[in-house]
């Protein structure tokens, strides 16, 4: 109830009218973006005329491109333009026009959006999951650290099994899958052991005498289909 005033004082008819305009910023970030092709953020040209200079430059393009500008930019400065200047800041136009075409078409812009929609939530869920760790801002976090957070994921439960009481992280130690060479089952390397299938132990329940130095052999004969036609 305390917040429901301030939420109506900007929810009216003519504050929502106040807050809604005709126009975007798009065009302002895009050209912001631009002068900083001409006119990097890490550069600085104090007391000198290079950042006015390169700013207009990259305005003057933006206005009327490349090729109107350069034209008149070398007819000022008595230079003559070749063909091939002239070809190459034609293309440069025209792949200009065609971006700026192609992006506002509207299943590119639905595509762009679903994308970034994507983005966004694939960094909330890696967030969350942050937060269940403890890896967010807080008191005290660059000092040793416990763990005593309990997590539901798997993954996030294997990770916190790699870190020791004092804080440091465990070895991760690459797990190999032992076969047996004699009866060629997962989980054991001897013949000896009491599981192996031609166990040489007298209290397996799978000795037997005859099978002392055997191997078994694996099925390598090839498999017949038959079709049956009912009619």
């Amino acid at each position: 109830m305390q917040l429901r005033a301030y939420h109506d004082a900007y929810t009216t008819d003519s504050s929502l009218w106040e807050l809604w305009h005709q126009v975007h910023s798009n065009k302002c970030e895009s050209l912001n973006g631009f002068i900083t092709k001409f006119l990097p953020k890490h550069k600085h040209y104090c007391r000198t005329i290079i950042n006015e200079a390169r700013t207009n430059v990259a305005i003057s393009i933006d206005s009327v491109g490349y090729q109107e500008y350069y034209h008149l930019l070398f007819k000022m400065i008595g230079i003559r333009i070749t063909s091939v200047t002239c070809e190459h800041l034609r293309r440069i136009d025209h792949r200009r026009q065609r971006k700026a075409t192609y992006d506002k078409k509207q299943h590119i812009r639905k595509r762009r959006k679903m994308k970034l929609n994507e983005k966004i939530k694939r960094a909330n869920d890696q967030l969350k999951k942050d937060q269940r760790k403890g890896r967010t801002y807080q008191s005290g976090m660059s000092g040793p650290q416990v763990p005593n957070v309990v997590d539901d994921d798997k993954s996030d439960l294997e990770e916190q099994s790699k870190v020791n009481e004092n804080g440091t992280t465990r070895k991760k130690v690459k797990e190999i899958v032992s076969v047996c060479k004699f009866c060629h089952e997962k989980g054991h390397k001897r013949q000896y052991l009491g599981k192996c299938r031609l166990s040489t132990n007298l209290t397996s329940m799978y000795y037997s005498p005859e099978k002392v130095g055997s191997k078994r052999k694996l099925c390598t004969c090839g498999f017949v289909y038959v079709s049956l036609f009912f009619t």
